[in-house]
């Protein structure tokens, strides 16, 4: 059989359109699999039997049927002079002129073992390049990412570039030892039944007088600046914003509690600062109810907490327990007590004014996630929005806007993870030579709480059957106070 004839009956096999024998010795750019394109690096043309020809790269290990090209970024695309891809046979007399398909964002895909690096397109946003351990790390090096495709504007060139290292932030490199998985909290780090009290007994009962007058008197005695660094000193250990130790980071697999919070395993501690935040609040309003005397004994309590959630704000940047006392304030046991209200307007007027006009509208900013927490004022920021949402408890009911003001939450939760070191360096500064004072610390624990409110037997409680009785004794005692319909003489 002559070596003409054999060729004559490859080319007849090729195609309708026999390109595949022409090209021959030029740029080889797609393969073909059945009906659809492979795409294949290529080198420009060159003449059959050249030296180039035998150093073209091998091609790519992946081969793909569909319609996206999987490219190797080190290797130039072969291209025709119009400008597009070359066709195979099976795909007929194409236009040579036909649209390319829209570039959609890349993905890097960094493998531990490759010695190259693959480039692929994906519908997905560039993601951080793998092996960071820390959360705020990849949050950092997720950004880089995004900045550099939209700097380059759909051209992919950084991509090529296999002798740069990838971006990691500078902690990264401080970071010692090999990756430690981190631990899944089940248990409170609320222990009431192991709490040693100062001003409980070992085994007290639930709203005991005698803890009650010392509580009363131990507030009297100190100033509102005072108890609201003594409240931001609670908060920041039980948010783990200072003070947190380096095995408990590891165990965390992150530096803080403010980390901790956005990720699936700070589900103990969001449950920990929702129990705070409503015991903060019950705390409010216990102490108000608990003025028997005079409207007016309980309108001068309720100046001084007022007092106190301004220093929260002002002094102490702490708008977690800040959003714990307004509530407290706006419980339906304490709204209600119009007498005392009216007196506080009438012998506090300032106070009044601040809760109207200045409290309640920079909370309820925060609520709806349109208020600026700057980390160089604030220590600890507006947390309850976000814990809320990823517990499960129904945030904003069936607002018109409830999809705008998710994405305004989970915003600011990216804000405060990616912030989290200079919060902590607010906190310290602001406590910077600060002097406990042991009793008015514990009042502000939360297993103090705990134990005032339900008893060392019934701290341990469910935790909303505990919430259910105590609500229903505090309408009891607001009832008693001020009962419906009845003025005062």
């Amino acid at each position: 059989m002559s070596t003409e004839g054999s060729l004559l009956r490859v080319k007849d096999r090729s195609g309708s359109h026999p390109t595949g024998l022409d090209q021959l010795g030029r740029c080889p750019s797609l393969y073909t699999a059945q009906s659809d394109s492979n795409l294949r690096t290529g080198s420009p043309e060159a003449p059959a039997g050249s030296q180039e020809r035998s150093e073209l790269p091998p091609p790519s290990p992946v081969f793909r049927t569909g319609s996206d090209p999987v490219l190797r970024p080190t290797a130039p695309r072969c291209l025709d002079p119009e400008g597009g891809a070359a066709l195979s046979g099976s795909e007929g007399q194409l236009h040579s002129k036909a649209p390319p398909k829209p570039l959609r964002a890349p993905s890097m895909l960094v493998g531990a073992a490759c010695q190259e690096q693959l480039s692929t397109y994906c519908e997905l946003v560039p993601k951080a390049p793998a092996g960071l351990r820390s959360h705020v790390a990849r949050l950092h090096t997720e950004e880089t990412w995004r900045g550099r495709a939209r700097a380059t504007d759909t051209a992919f060139g950084f991509l090529e570039d296999e002798g740069a290292p990838l971006p990691r932030p500078r902690h990264y490199e401080e970071e010692t030892g090999g990756f430690v998985r981190p631990l899944l909290e089940t248990a409170s780090s609320f222990q009431p039944h192991s709490f040693h009290s100062l001003l409980l007994p070992p085994d007290n009962k639930p709203l005991e007088p005698g803890a009650l007058k010392r509580l009363k008197d131990l507030f009297a005695r100190h100033d509102c600046r005072t108890m609201a660094l003594h409240v931001l000193y609670m908060d920041c250990l039980v948010g783990r914003i200072t003070g947190v130790p380096r095995e408990q980071q590891q165990a965390m697999g992150v530096s803080s509690g403010l980390e901790l919070i956005t990720l699936p395993h700070g589900h103990q501690l969001r449950l920990d600062l929702l129990e705070r935040h409503h015991l903060i609040a019950l705390g409010i309003a216990v102490d108000i109810l608990g003025c028997t005397g005079a409207v007016a004994e309980r309108a001068a309590t309720l100046h001084k907490i007022i007092q106190l959630a301004v220093e929260l704000k002002a002094l102490a940047g702490d708008l977690f327990a800040l959003s714990a006392v307004m509530k407290g304030l706006q419980l339906p046991q304490i709204a209600r007590l119009d007498q005392t209200w009216q007196k506080l307007r009438q012998r506090h007027t300032e106070s009044a004014i601040a809760f109207e006009k200045d409290l309640k509208p920079f909370v309820k900013r925060f609520n709806r996630g349109e208020g600026n927490s700057s980390p160089g004022e604030v220590a600890v920021p507006h947390l309850l929005p976000l814990i809320s949402l990823m517990e499960g408890e129904q945030l904003w009911d069936d607002h018109e806007e409830s999809c705008d003001l998710l994405l305004q939450t989970l915003e600011s939760a990216r804000s405060i993870a990616t912030s989290a070191g200079a919060y902590k360096a607010t906190a310290e500064a602001k406590l910077q030579g600060f002097q406990a004072t042991p009793e008015l610390l514990e009042a502000f624990q939360t297993e103090f709480a705990l134990r005032l409110f339900w008893g060392s037997k019934g701290a341990a409680a469910d935790r909303a059957e505990r919430y259910r009785k105590f609500d229903a004794i505090l309408t009891v005692l607001s009832q008693k106070l001020e009962p419906a319909g009845k003025t005062e003489p």
